[in-house]
């Protein structure tokens, strides 16, 4: 995730905040621009509310400008309503897929 990041031309600290569930995994930089960023393994489980509710508070807390949750699966509908309006962008398996995709690609152009 973090390299993908990197890529897209973002500043990126794995913080570690939080503790093993629920957090901020990784901190972007760019053009002034804090955002902070979870990442979620869950394959079977949608990513639900509580969990998007909870960053966005950890948004404020820490000053930051936006938030994106990133997930190999899905959200509830629950959870999409709730990030709608908001600094909160939800990175569903598919888009992630592609931003990895995107970084190896890069990798294979460098080492040409």
């Amino acid at each position: 995730m973090g390299e993908a990041f990197r890529r897209q031309g973002y500043t990126v600290e794995e913080t570690g905040l939080g503790g093993a569930d629920g957090g901020i995994d990784l901190m972007l930089r760019k053009g002034g621009k804090r955002i902070l960023v979870q990442c979620k393994k869950w394959k079977r489980e949608k990513v639900g509310a509580s969990v998007v509710r909870e960053m966005y508070g950890l948004l404020a807390h820490h000053g930051a400008n936006e938030v994106r949750i990133a997930t190999v699966g899905g959200y509830t509908p629950d959870a999409a309503r709730f990030a709608q309006g908001k600094p909160i962008t939800l990175i569903d398996g598919e888009t992630l897929l592609e931003m990895i995709r995107e970084a190896q690609a890069g990798d294979l152009v460098a080492s040409r």
